[in-house]
């Protein structure tokens, strides 16, 4: 079986959307059978495309030695129009055919853009399409039309959802079609047995830990005033935050300015990390007492659940994501935007941290995200 995962923002160099290769390898050690080729689209200003189209002869580029990935270039026009869309739509399987590979399913990773791409393709050249939808949807901003996202949604024969929270949000903006929901894996360096969290007593410091880049949707200035608060009662705390530039782009100078703002006491130890490999944030974790998050909106929320995983509770807020694996056992859920229930929400588990079982937090985490059951519903579903 050759499945095409069409990304709508892999990038290599940077490493962003760096799931998706990952959960590609998830499948093919399950699975040796399957063979997991990467489709990347590109926007680019017109004659930037027109010199790429002309003289792009579709080599792949070798990820990891690993899996194959062809680049198909788009250009920055209006593709509401309709000379636009012929041309755009016309260029695009010319590219295509170039690859030279049949595919059995065409997986768009999240439906901007790579959806609408994905339905043009599937259809034109008779390929079964699947659609996962990672990301929050902001129909807003779409260069597509509603007419155009609704018939690509319908034309997919299997929709998927990370989280329930991502079909409430189709279903906010009008749109009702069937999803799976089969969440997100772990990768193997959690799950081991070793892996669960050290750290028992906190009296003489705190360590808190976050992992996501510095973006406004995950709202982490609140971690930030919230250390101030424990600062002011006295409490020590360290505070790492790993993956500050996770999606890209390199905010450790904005960070550091948000940081010395607050002027905290030498009780406070804040460590800012970039992106790291998943062994060295178990190290952090392992070392960590509590896994914080305050994002306002998740889809799902694969870093609090890795904390999770080595037996970390959890302080999040209620961001939708977080309900696919938080409850009363492991996690403390406060609402967004709100300082002090962060700060009483802390303080719930800082006077009863003796009471969460990390083994059994780790366990359930780990019995129900592991790869191996990713792969094998993906799998179900690719047969289908």
């Amino acid at each position: 079986m050759k499945i095409l995962f069409a990304c709508s923002w892999l990038d290599i160099k940077s490493k962003r959307g760096w799931f998706f290769v990952e959960q590609a390898g998830y499948l093919k050690q399950t699975y040796p059978i399957i063979e997991i080729y990467f489709l990347r689209f590109e926007r680019l200003d017109l004659l930037k495309y027109l010199f790429t189209l002309i003289w792009n002869k579709k080599k792949a580029e070798v990820i990891e030695n690993k899996f194959n990935m062809y680049r198909l270039v788009i250009p920055n026009l209006n593709l509401e129009n309709y000379i636009f869309k012929k041309l755009t739509k016309f260029f695009i399987y010319q590219q295509y055919r170039r690859i030279k590979r049949e595919f059995d399913v065409i997986h768009a990773q999240s439906f901007f853009d790579a959806g609408i791409y994905t339905h043009w393709l599937s259809r034109k050249f008779k390929i079964k399409s699947v659609l996962t939808e990672h990301n929050q949807l902001n129909f807003l901003d779409s260069k597509f039309n509603r007419k155009t996202i609704k018939n690509a949604l319908n034309s997919f024969d299997t929709r998927i959802a990370v989280s329930n929270d991502v079909v409430r949000q189709f279903a906010s903006t009008g749109f009702f079609n069937d999803f799976a929901v089969i969440g997100n894996p772990l990768d193997d360096v959690f799950l081991e047995d070793e892996c669960v969290s050290t750290k028992t007593e906190c009296d003489n410091q705190v360590v808190l830990v976050h992992a996501g880049a510095f973006t406004s949707i995950k709202n982490q200035t609140l971690i930030l005033d919230l250390i101030k608060k424990l600062d002011n009662d006295g409490l020590k705390v360290k505070f790492n935050w790993i993956g500050v530039d996770s999606w890209g782009v390199d905010t450790r100078k904005v960070v550091k300015i948000e940081i010395d703002g607050r002027q905290y006491s030498d009780n406070i130890e804040i460590c800012v990390f970039g992106r790291m490999s998943k062994q060295q944030m178990l190290e952090i974790y392992k070392s960590s007492h509590l896994a914080i998050a305050t994002s306002i909106c998740e889809t799902f929320g694969i870093s609090s659940l890795e904390a999770m995983s080595t037996g970390l509770p959890l302080l999040s807020t209620q961001n939708g994501g977080v309900s696919e694996f938080a409850n009363s056992e492991n996690s403390i859920l406060v609402p967004i935007n709100d300082i002090n229930g962060l700060y009483k929400g802390f303080m719930k588990w800082y006077n009863n941290r003796n009471n969460f079982d990390k083994k059994r937090i780790a366990d359930n985490i780990k019995q129900n995200f592991s790869p191996q059951l990713f792969a094998e519903k993906m799998n179900n579903i690719y047969n289908r």
